[in-house]
């Protein structure tokens, strides 16, 4: 019993192996297989992984494929069992038919197995592109797809071409000529006609007309001339023409052409440059005799008489600038035949010498700011610029000198400020205070602030801090007007000078209540006269000459304003506000006391005198000590005692 057992597990591993080693040759997922022994069955696929069911003697399922049952006999009954046109032969499992199956024996032990036979399917018709595939435009292509039944993939792909209402299109012709005037169109146009037909060739799917115009169903004689210009209706140099077509209507009849014998033919006379006529100021305006009454008898021509130009000068000429200073530069253009558009201002030697503002001018006086920057020669070109056409342009020459400077001589100078004088290196005397000629000696110079003399400058004996002090004493406020009031204030009851009179004819103190201008005074004969101006300026238009032995004083609750042109001004000047010296080129020489809370010092000779002249020279005058007084009430030695520049 042990070895029978024993063989017969032998045996079954035979089998079993036998398998394994068949459907290893055979296709994968192709077979199941149903195994009885005398120990029971069991089904196996050909991957050898077990079948859906192990029930002896019934189906097995693997994948697609159907385990039949399996009997235990001879060879010969196992084929009787299967159905017709499976293989009759029989040998091991290695010799086995995969494809149409069969039955296999060892030992006592019979299998018989058959593969399930699968179909090609095929599903509907899919639409694709009209005309595609090779489909006539007016057919749709279409497609079928086809699968095995056992779901193992495509098996066929299948195309066709069908006619499709939705591919079929009208499609037209060109316009073919038809009669003149026909179908309802007018006598100058043509009918024409277009024929549409469907692209399957079905037939005619619409027919159109139209009418256009067309020239060769007008008949017209030809062009016979008319008059020229205005009188034919046309337009200067072109003569009208007429003819007749038919039908009526069907084309123009009338028309206006070119023609040289219709231009303007005149006799023109020069009359004058623009603006005469309404001419431009570069165009020469003529008049007239024409051969046809509409031409133009005036006319602005191109005139060698009328060419643009200009001329251009400048104020001042040369023009000279203190360092640091400014000066206003005007060009004085002249033009012919034209208009100043604008002047142009550039630096075209020494350009760090000067500086402009502005370069260019559009209004007249056209001018500049001339700017000094450091001393030297420099030359500016003016470039006009002209209407409608043209230009013109000069040169300047310009001086940097050094600024104007003063002077003062004998008197002390007090200031409750700072003191700047720029007294330049060529001066004929550096020095600030020169020495007083009756006594060799030079005033003080009393400041609160500082002092400067430029680089060059000296106090006095070419020294630059001799007889200077500072002090910050500020004495009775003798140099104002409210002092002279409280002085003479019986004087000053009613006004008793007015505006513009000369000298008094007697001595006194005179007061006026107002502005007052007064000038060229000249005092003879030992006068004494002091003038108090309350609540207004005095403005000295002329010389002011006190010759020794006379006085005059002139108090002002205001300014004292210096005309330009006054070169002498003598006696003692008493301003509350500012004494003002006047822009000018003529040096102002100041003789006796002059007082006031500002000074603007504005004379300048902007020329070489710059160079080695003070513009403004104080001088002191001790004569008037002695001459200011007349008596107890007419008297004004208290003053000399102390004046000074009022602290701003």
């Amino acid at each position: 019993m042990v070895l029978t057992s024993f063989i017969k597990k032998i045996i079954l591993i035979a089998l079993v192996f036998g398998a394994f080693l068949f459907f290893g040759a055979t296709e994968a997922s192709a077979h199941c297989w149903v195994v009885y022994t005398q120990w029971g069955s069991y089904c196996k696929c050909d991957n050898h992984a077990p079948c859906s069911s192990t029930s002896s003697a019934v189906s097995c399922r693997c994948g697609s494929y159907l385990c039949l049952g399996s009997y235990q006999g001879s060879c010969s009954s196992c084929i009787a069992s299967c159905t017709n046109g499976w293989s009759s032969s029989c040998s091991a499992p290695q010799g086995c038919d995969s494809t149409t199956g069969g039955c296999a024996q060892c030992s006592n032990t019979i299998t018989c197995y058959r593969p399930r036979p699968r179909t090609c399917d095929c599903g509907g018709w899919s639409n694709l592109s009209c005309g595609g595939g090779g489909c006539a435009a007016y057919q749709r292509q279409q497609v079928q797809y086809c699968n095995w039944s056992d779901g193992s993939g495509r098996c066929a792909t299948n195309y066709r071409c069908v006619s499709d209402s939705g591919c079929r299109t009208c499609s037209c012709g060109g316009w073919s000529n038809l009669s003149c005037g026909g179908g309802g169109c007018a006598a100058t146009q043509r009918q024409q006609v277009q024929y549409c037909n469907w692209n399957d060739g079905s037939g005619n799917c619409g027919t159109n007309y139209r009418c256009v115009g067309d020239s060769s169903c007008c008949s017209c004689s030809g062009w016979t001339d008319g008059a020229c210009n205005a009188a034919g209706g046309c337009p200067l140099g072109q003569r009208r023409q007429t003819r007749s077509c038919s039908p009526s209507g069907c084309a123009s009849t009338s028309q206006c052409v070119r023609d040289t014998s219709c231009d303007c033919v005149c006799n023109w006379t020069d009359q004058d440059c623009g603006p005469t006529g309404g001419c431009p100021l570069n165009r020469m305006y003529q008049t007239g005799v024409c051969n046809f009454p509409d031409c133009a008898t005036t006319q602005c021509v191109v005139h060698p008489n009328c060419v643009s130009s200009c001329t251009v000068g400048f104020s001042p000429s040369p023009l000279n600038v203190g360092i640091d200073k400014s000066k206003i530069l005007t060009a004085l253009p002249t033009p012919v035949h034209a208009t100043v558009s604008q002047v142009s201002f550039s630096v075209i030697e020494n350009p760090t010498a000067i500086s402009l503002d502005p370069t260019t001018d559009n209004n007249d006086p056209y001018s500049t700011a001339v700017h000094g920057n450091s001393l030297g020669e420099a030359q500016i070109r003016a470039n006009v610029t002209l209407s409608p056409e043209g230009s013109c342009q000069n040169t300047v020459g310009v001086t940097v000198r050094p600024t104007a400077w003063i002077q003062t001589q004998g008197g002390d100078v007090y200031t409750g400020g700072s003191l700047s004088d720029e007294i330049p290196e060529t001066a004929d005397n550096r020095n600030f205070s020169l020495k007083q000629e009756d006594d060799g000696f030079p005033g003080m110079i009393i400041h609160q602030g500082e002092v400067s003399l430029g680089e060059f400058g000296f106090s006095s004996d070419d020294s630059p801090n001799n007889w200077v002090a500072e002090s910050k004493y500020e004495g009775k406020p003798f140099g104002s007007f409210q002092f002279f009031k409280k002085k003479f204030a019986l004087q000053m009851q009613e006004p008793n000078f007015a505006s513009g009179a000369g000298v008094p004819g007697s001595d006194g103190v005179y007061y006026a209540n107002g502005p007052v201008t007064i000038g060229n005074w000249s005092l003879e004969g030992n006068r004494w006269i002091v003038l108090l101006v309350e609540n207004g300026n005095v403005t000295i238009d002329g010389d002011i000459v006190v010759p020794p032995g006379n006085f005059l004083a002139i108090a002002t609750t205001g300014d004292i304003n210096f005309d330009g042109e006054v070169g002498q001004a003598q006696g003692m000047f008493v301003a509350d506000g500012t004494i003002n010296t006047g822009d000018s080129s003529t040096q102002l020489q100041g003789q006796g006391v002059f007082v006031a809370n500002n000074f603007n010092l504005e004379r300048d000779f902007s020329d070489e005198r710059n160079d080695f002249t003070p513009a403004e020279i104080f001088v002191s005058r001790p004569d008037f000590i002695m001459s200011s007084y007349n008596g107890p009430d007419q008297n004004l030695w208290w003053f000399f005692q102390q004046w000074q520049e009022m602290a701003p």
